[in-house]
């Protein structure tokens, strides 16, 4: 009986989790209700992101933008092909851009905690005594959904060449 239960509280995680991550998604694209082809749009986006060595934050921010093809590196078959279901997408739930471009706003952040950036900013203050970029850094993350006139490399991602950074419980 108590298995059968938890079997039960498993399942419906499962697909409480499936529709609220959905919905995120939709929100960050800008997405108003449901679509059949949502999933099928949002897996596309997110397997060329993987294969092509897309940054996550900055795309779906590019995005917000309605701005991302001013970018070379977005203007691959691709992704173009991928852009043009996305625009068909927000045409046909007859959403301006701006509406659009409100909603993904305040779901896609501009700046994250980037581990080089807090590696950066933790050894200047440990080995130089400089709390300058700390504070800057804290300052720019305070407001991570505003764009700041402050410095763009905390948007930046992982430097090419740099390893793989692994994090810990607490870090």
């Amino acid at each position: 009986m108590a298995i059968s239960e938890a079997e039960k509280v498993v399942e419906a995680f499962k697909v409480n989790f499936r529709d609220e991550w959905l919905a995120m998604m939709q929100r960050k694209l800008g997405l108003i209700g449901n679509d059949d082809g949502d999933q099928q749009l949002i897996w596309d986006l997110l397997e060329w992101m993987s294969s092509s060595g897309a940054d996550y934050t900055n795309t779906f921010y590019l995005l917000s933008n309605f701005n991302i093809l001013s970018h070379s590196f977005y203007n691959k078959p691709q992704f173009l092909s991928w852009y043009e279901r996305w625009e068909s997408r927000l045409q046909r739930i007859e959403v301006n851009q701006s509406e659009a471009q409100n909603m993904m706003k305040k779901y896609n952040p501009v700046y994250i905690p980037r581990n080089h950036k807090v590696e950066e900013a933790l050894d200047a203050a440990e080995d130089k005594g400089d709390f300058s970029i700390l504070e800057n850094f804290l300052n720019v993350l305070s407001q991570p959904y505003e764009e700041t006139s402050g410095d763009s490399s905390f948007m930046e991602p992982r430097p090419d060449g740099m390893s793989d950074y692994k994090t810990y419980c607490g870090t």
